[in-house]
């Protein structure tokens, strides 16, 4: 199915070419799936892509990962927010290209653990990433590093 229409998607692209059947021919031959399934995600997009860049930060949907967490702590430590968690872009998955269209980033994402941060490194789909800055992640934001602080005496002296 996804051939089919990545082959419909070319032939539109084409449509005046006349070497449109070589064309797909090769792009049948040399692409992988991962990177037809982008392609056609990005055609079918309704706003511009903006790619993620390598040592920059990003938010993704928590759904897209199968990962266990404590949601409360993680939204008092301003790791979750709007069922979004935040990564730290690291490198692109099995290569060592600097390929900020790489299907698959190489991603640690924040979380938490006992109220303290921890990183968890993950394989993530680039589309998945959506790029922020550093300061829109609720944690690195002065104010609520010290209600976190109060938190975690909260939870020592409830325990």
């Amino acid at each position: 199915m996804k051939d089919k229409i990545f082959a419909e998607f070319i032939s539109k692209i084409l449509k005046d070419c006349k070497n449109k059947d070589h064309i797909k021919q090769i792009f049948a031959k040399n692409i992988s799936t991962s990177v037809a399934e982008f392609i056609l995600y990005l055609y079918f997009m309704d706003r511009e892509y903006k790619p993620v860049k390598l040592g920059g930060y990003a938010k993704f949907n928590v759904d897209s990962i199968s990962s266990k967490f404590d949601r409360t702590e993680m939204i008092e430590m301003g790791l979750l927010v709007d069922n979004n968690l935040f990564c730290k872009v690291i490198s692109v998955a099995w290569s060592n290209e600097d390929d900020v269209y790489a299907t698959t980033m190489t991603v640690e994402i924040l979380t938490s653990e006992n109220y303290n941060l921890k990183i968890v490194e993950k394989n993530i789909s680039t589309i998945e990433l959506t790029p922020i800055d550093m300061k829109d992640i609720p944690y690195f934001n002065k104010e609520h590093i010290k209600n976190i602080e109060k938190i975690k005496e909260c939870h020592q002296n409830s325990e």
